[in-house]
């Protein structure tokens, strides 16, 4: 062997030592065993001994039957390893003098300098679309009688069918979550093996007369436990699926969705750990950071890294949902910062169901923004096409029943926005807001107040706004005041623009009429703000 070739399985083995020290590969005990393994035989001139057989067992620790052609999980970690290598190349890597890939449909690794190769430049490689990984394993019968073991794996096989209806999640086949876990005991481990970030699991339990069940979901990182339910019913071989359906939809309502138990668990992270960047990664997660604070800086953010995602990748549907739907919200809050939200915020929606017709989140961002256009018909059906898409996302109710009460179906969008709640008490704020419409739409204003109490947003104006009205229809006016006084203090002469902002998007008549009397009933009307604008003037003479 010659120099110039010594010095290059050099590079090589010092290229492979820098991927493997970056966080992504540390913390993959499998990622960068895999690259060792598969790269070190191919430096030793041993490619050949490189077949999924060997990787399985020296790799993977599979026992020594271990069939390929039985067990994907191979394949799915080599899967794995090509996306953490483009990420490690589009980013930390992109000044490296090697480049290491893994081509498709081989596990051989090749090695080639930088300036040679121009499948990985910058401009080629877009960031893989971040989806939380969720596995549903089998779920255990802890009861000596094994005539419901087939109820166990209908209700997993179920539960995995159906979680690829939120298109937020990446869901493991249960065909491989079950095989691997029937390989260890152990979850965390076998997540891990999978790649799968949640783990959703439980036991079942039965005698004669009853059925239990317990459900728990599981962070996979340190085995913290996020959610967990239990369910007891009779046990009749005539009523089985009806549990089994039953269970299912209790289990996708609480934890599916943007206000589900994964999406809450996506929320901790603080905001510092969002690099604005065009990773969709930091998309995703703005967005959902927003979702929890609500204020124009956290809206900007989401609303950038969404942009840049999508110049990056402008085929992601769910991506363009939410930036449809962040636009309108810059209109909704006031914030201000957009040229013309609701027309971009449509064009976004509607570009949303072209690449994907069953992207529920952006029928979503339809029924929204149609109802900002007056278009009572079109808001209607986009209602009825979000819900249809998937009957267990409990947050999608909520939204819909929201938007229904504010197109005027009120008794409609009261019976959705209750179900939302009674699923997944983790709503949003401006749920509350919706039961505050219909309790004044029904002239129900101690109702009103028990809603309206509940929002807690001091930094919008729809909180004192909608305080001060139910306040003013209770005459309990000091306390409407202080809440006029906020709204002052965040929308200038708000009697003159206050009608125009709840016209904007309330299509009922009798309702507008009810908020506007009660916030004239506190004392906002368009003469006394006037003169409080001319006396302040006078006393700054």
């Amino acid at each position: 062997m010659g120099a110039k070739e010594n010095s290059y399985i050099s590079e090589i083995k010092a290229q492979l030592k820098r991927i493997v020290s970056t966080p992504a590969f540390k913390s993959s005990r499998i990622l960068s065993g895999f690259l060792e393994f598969v790269t070190e035989k191919t430096l030793a001139g041993k490619d050949d001994e490189i077949k999924e057989y060997s990787i399985g067992i020296s790799v993977l620790s599979r026992n020594i039957d271990f069939n390929p052609q039985l067990d994907a999980i191979v394949r799915i970690h080599a899967g794995r390893l090509r996306r953490a290598l483009k990420e490690y190349y589009y980013d930390i890597g992109k000044n490296d003098p090697i480049v290491i890939e893994i081509p498709k449909g081989s596990y051989i690794p090749v090695f080639q300098p930088k300036n040679k190769i121009e499948t990985i430049s910058v401009e080629k490689v877009k960031p893989t679309r971040f989806k939380p990984v969720v596995a549903v394993f089998p779920f255990r019968n802890i009861s000596q009688d094994s005539s419901r073991d087939f109820f166990a794996d209908g209700l997993g096989e179920q539960l995995s069918t159906e979680l690829t209806l939120f298109h937020e999640f990446a869901v493991i086949s249960y065909y491989s979550s079950r095989h691997v876990a029937s390989k260890t005991n152990d979850v965390i481990e076998a997540a891990k093996l999978l790649g799968a970030k949640y783990v959703l699991t439980g036991t079942i339990q039965h005698d004669n007369k009853q059925i239990r069940i317990w459900v728990q979901l599981i962070l996979s990182n340190n085995g913290e436990q996020l959610w967990a339910r239990s369910f007891q019913r009779n046990n009749t071989a005539s009523g089985i699926f009806e549990i089994q359906n039953e269970i299912v939809k209790s289990i996708l309502t609480a934890i599916g969705g943007y206000y589900g138990a994964i999406t809450r668990d996506m929320m901790k992270l603080p905001d510092g750990n969002h690099t604005n960047g065009i990773d969709s990664l930091d998309a995703v997660s703005l967005y959902y950071h927003y979702q929890k604070v609500w204020t124009s800086e956290a809206l900007q953010k989401a609303i950038n890294a969404l942009e840049a995602a999508l110049k990056a990748d402008p085929e992601y549907a769910l991506a363009w949902a939410m930036l449809g739907e962040l636009y309108l919200n810059d209109k909704v809050l006031a914030f201000k910062k957009i040229k013309n939200p609701l027309e971009e915020g449509l064009k976004c929606a509607l570009r949303a169901v072209n690449i994907d017709p069953k992207c529920q989140h952006a029928y979503q961002a339809l029924a929204w923004i149609y109802l900002f256009y007056h278009n009572r018909e079109e808001c209607l059906k986009s209602v009825d096409q979000c819900i249809a898409i998937n009957p267990n996302a409990s947050d999608m109710w909520g939204a819909m029943g929201f938007v229904l009460i504010c197109a005027g179906e009120f008794d409609r969008g009261f019976i959705l926005l209750q179900d939302a709640i009674q699923n997944n008490p983790y709503g949003p704020w401006w749920y509350n807001g919706g039961f505050v419409f219909h309790s004044l739409y029904k002239k129900d204003y101690q109702s009103a107040n028990h809603w309206v109490e509940k929002i807690d947003m001091p930094q919008l104006l729809w909180d004192p706004m909608l305080k001060a009205s139910v306040q003013g229809h209770l005459n309990r006016i000091e306390e409407a005041n202080k809440n006029l006084k906020l709204l002052n203090q965040m929308l200038p002469d708000p009697a003159n623009q206050v009608k125009n902002i709840i016209e904007s998007f309330l299509l009922s008549n009798d309702l507008n009429k009810e908020l506007l009397a009660g916030l004239k009933k506190a004392g906002l009307n368009p003469t006394s703000q006037k003169k409080i604008s001319a006396l302040k003037g006078s006393s700054l003479n």
